[in-house]
Parts: C-alpha cells; sequence; structure tokens
C-alpha cells in the first residue's frame, strides 16, 4: 500500500529529475521492491488491491520498465483497513440515527 499510495510513476518515470527532498520516498520505493525481491514480506495482514490506487493495467509497458516482482502488483489479503473519512462517516451516521431516534420519542 505504501509504495502505491507514493505515486511510483513520479519517481520512476522521471529518476534523473527527482529534486534532493524527494530522495528520501525514492529510497523508500526501491528499498520496498528489493524487499519483495528477496522475499522479505512472506504474508499480509492487510487487505489491498494496488488496481484501487493506480491503474496497473493500464500503464503497461511504464510498469514493465520498473522490473517490479509481479507480487507487488496483486492485490493482498488480510484485514480492510478502515480510513479516517470512512470513520468519520461511520460516526456522523450513528449520531444522525440517534438524534432522530431522540425527536421521534424512542
Amino acid at each position: 500500500m505504501i509504495f502505491w499510495r507514493s505515486a511510483p510513476d513520479y519517481y520512476f518515470d522521471e529518476e534523473n529529475e527527482i529534486a534532493e527532498y524527494e530522495q528520501d520516498t525514492f529510497k523508500l520505493l526501491k528499498s520496498i521492491i528489493d524487499k519483495f525481491k528477496n522475499n522479505v514480506f512472506k504474508s499480509s495482514k492487510i487487505k489491498y488491491n494496488p488496481n484501487e490506487d493506480f491503474e496497473i493495467e493500464e500503464s503497461g509497458e511504464n510498469i514493465k520498465d520498473w522490473k517490479l516482482p509481479t507480487e507487488l502488483t496483486k492485490p493482498t489479503n488480510g484485514i480492510k483497513p478502515i480510513y479516517l473519512g470512512t470513520f468519520i462517516k461511520f460516526l456522523k451516521n450513528k449520531y444522525k440515527k440517534s438524534r432522530r431516534k431522540k425527536k421521534s420519542g424512542n
């Protein structure tokens, strides 16, 4: 998830033009690739589908040029993460339901 959310297309398509302040992110992305290649990540605990964040199949040739391990492009199994926006929406709905109950006298 960190790899795909870090906009790898920016770093790998423009490798020679990466600003100094962005070098740490580029190094992190390369480190993630190396760890996948060395089978460091043997299991996943978070459910994630890279195609939901990044159009892997539509980017085709560009991604092939990055020489990514295929495991990095496949969905993982695990628990679906709860994003802050999803949690706030849940709380708002609970609040609205409780207000309606109070108004109706239940």
